[in-house]
């Protein structure tokens, strides 16, 4: 065994060899639970926290004492194999196989959700002995400490991370960080993201906020490298942008139908076509360069702008066009679903299509023009009636109709007509009914009277 941090552990198989005289002498020693070792008929040791290079030496002394000139040696056979069990914030609770050298990092990585704290993680030992160790120290600092070897028996537990946000742009080691209580935006930058680079601009560090509350109800901010600035509390899932001097504002394009007032106009967005307006706050068939800076995803341009989504954007629908290309998206997802991580970074030109969502009625049956009608909200079925030019007074009586939602179950009369309602006229005329079946009935009547007629002139004969 070469790593001088191996420590004998349960299980461990170990040979003892030397000579007495002439006689060789060949001796296993297995370790067990209570690290209490026997050294041939000679001594018994405490092995409990001792390396092995100073059990060997230990070994080796004792035996000399006794047999001086006894070339004797102590080597390892096989060591021991054991497993710990990791619960708390993980995929499942699990016992993990490992050996003396496996540290703890190596064991819990396989096992963290996106909601895995690495920065607080407890190891309680067989002796019920509890310490906390910061897996993200031990890697973005060296400190070894915090990412000990395991030993039989351990628990480890993992808790839900506090605080993760994302860095980006002009910084020297950009990435995701899980932040402590305590630690700011400085933090972040200095300590973490190594500084600024060269080219970084300080008045342009942009903080964009996944999760609003009541103190933060913007969903993207600007801040300069002030103290001020530099003591603002990061949330979580923040993302942080420090741009570059040569950054220059690039735009991509919102197209579509979009639902808002002036006042949710992101600064910098103008409508540069289409002034349609609907209801007093809707702007169709709009098409608005948004600017964005090098870093922004397409997540944080949308939820910046989620009050411009409503009932007229088909949002299921939706894409973004890149050189002609059309790439899927999931609308729904960024809008509603803050968990979601949307990972596509925005690229000059690209636009994002937004339908218009065409509601309809569909009315048919005994109305003068069938045919599927726009939705109105708040109307009922005789105000589509109307659209289809009423009723066909020929083929209707009584206004009778059938009406059907979406999903084809039937509905009362007073029920709010909702989209993609059917709304069918019947043709319950008595007259109507009795002109399409009279010309049949005449037909069937005349043959029956012409083979009667045959009948009985046979018959006369």
């Amino acid at each position: 065994m070469s790593n001088p941090n191996y420590l004998v552990t349960p299980g461990d198989m170990y040979r003892l060899s030397y000579a007495v005289g002439t006689t060789k002498i060949d001796y296993t020693i297995a370790v067990d639970i209570s690290y209490r070792v026997r050294i041939s008929n000679l001594a018994i040791i405490n092995v409990r926290g001792m390396t092995f290079s100073a059990f060997k030496n230990e070994a080796e002394r004792i035996v000399s004492k006794n047999y001086p000139l006894s070339a004797v040696q102590l080597a390892m056979i096989s060591p021991a194999r054991f497993s710990v069990i990791v619960k708390g914030e993980v995929k499942t609770t699990t016992e993990v196989p490992c050996w003396a050298l496996t540290r703890l990092s190596a064991v819990v990585t396989p096992l963290l959700t996106q909601y895995s704290s690495i920065r607080d993680v407890s190891i309680t030992s067989v002796t019920g002995e509890t310490k906390n160790y910061d897996i993200f120290k031990a890697a973005n600092e060296g400190a070894l400490t915090e990412d000990p070897y395991l030993r039989p028996g351990d628990i480890i537990t993992i808790q839900k991370l506090q605080r993760s946000v994302v860095l980006k742009g002009a910084v020297r080691r950009p990435g995701t960080y899980q932040l402590l209580e305590n630690e700011n935006l400085e933090t972040l930058i200095n300590l973490y993201g190594k500084g600024f680079t060269d080219s970084a601009n300080l008045a342009g560090i942009k903080i964009n906020h996944a999760i609003t509350t009541e103190e933060t109800d913007a969903n993207a901010e600007f801040a300069d490298w002030s103290e001020q600035a530099q003591d603002v509390a990061l949330k979580n899932r923040d993302t942080i942008i420090v741009l570059d001097k040569e950054d220059s504002h690039q735009v991509v394009y919102f197209e579509g139908a979009f639902s808002f007032k002036n006042s949710s106009l992101v600064s910098g967005d103008k409508i540069v076509s289409g002034d349609k307006i609907v209801s007093g706050d809707k702007i169709s068939d709009s098409i608005i360069p948004v600017q964005f800076t090098r870093g922004d995803t397409l997540a944080s341009a949308i939820r910046e702008r989620r009050t411009w989504f409503g009932q007229y954007t088909d949002t299921a629908a939706a894409y973004l066009l890149r050189e002609n290309k059309r790439i899927p998206i999931e609308l729904n997802k960024i809008l509603y679903d803050i968990e979601y991580q949307c990972p596509i970074e925005l690229q000059a030109g690209d636009r994002l299509i937004v339908p218009i969502l065409v509601q309809q009625v569909t009315v048919s049956g005994a109305v003068m023009r069938p045919g599927r009608y726009p939705y109105a909200p708040g109307r009922t079925w005789s105000y589509y009636i109307g659209l289809a030019g009423g009723f066909d007074t020929n083929r209707n009586t009584g206004s009778a109709v059938i009406i059907r939602d979406i999903y084809g179950k039937k509905q009362d009369k007073k029920t709010p007509i909702m989209p993609e309602t059917e709304i069918y006229a019947k043709s319950n005329s008595f007259l109507y009914n009795f002109s399409l079946y009279a010309p049949i009935i005449t037909v069937s009547a005349t043959v029956v009277t012409a083979v009667i007629a045959v009948l009985t002139f046979v018959y006369k004969k």
